[in-house]
């Protein structure tokens, strides 16, 4: 090795050393100085509202209504005396025999169609419900050949 070249590895090294060091010294910090805020002005007395009494309403109390009686048993069904009373609640079937009459006596019934009607609403006028369209639909495939969408005015149904 020349005289030259270990000369320029000390300084390399040097420089390096030095640089190394110089970089892991602390550095003072500067302390950070806030200014004051400065004070809001005093709020000026002459905008203030002066105190009012307000009136106050009058407290209105109610007593709660007295609760409803108690319902009155009775001991046994009404007696049958020949009433109009007692022979219209004979004639009034109870809600099992409501259902089976209407089969029973709706096999002659028919219903011609409006306009605006479908069998959905033929079905809700007749069974209560909606979802008894294919009855009708099936029992009047005749006269509904292109299908339950197309309902014809005027068209005279059998509702089974």
């Amino acid at each position: 090795m020349s005289a030259k070249m270990t000369w320029v590895l000390m300084v390399g090294l040097g420089l390096i050393v030095g640089l190394s060091v110089g970089c892991n010294k602390p550095q003072a910090e500067e302390p950070i100085v806030q200014a004051p805020e400065p004070e809001p002005p005093p709020f000026p007395e002459s905008t203030v509202p002066s105190a009012e009494v307000q009136p106050t309403r009058p407290v209105v109390t109610t007593t709660p209504p007295p609760p409803p009686p108690p319902p009155v048993e009775t001991a046994a069904p009404p007696v049958d005396t020949g009433t109009p009373d007692a022979a219209a609640r004979k004639a009034t079937p109870a809600p099992k025999e409501q259902y089976a009459s209407k089969k029973a006596s709706s096999s002659g019934r028919t219903h011609t169609v409006k306009k605006g009607e479908t069998l959905q609403t033929i079905s809700q006028k007749y069974y209560g419900t909606t979802k008894n369209w294919r009855k009708i639909y099936d029992a009047n495939r005749k006269q509904l050949a292109k299908g339950p969408d197309e309902v014809m005015v005027g068209t005279k149904l059998r509702i089974p």
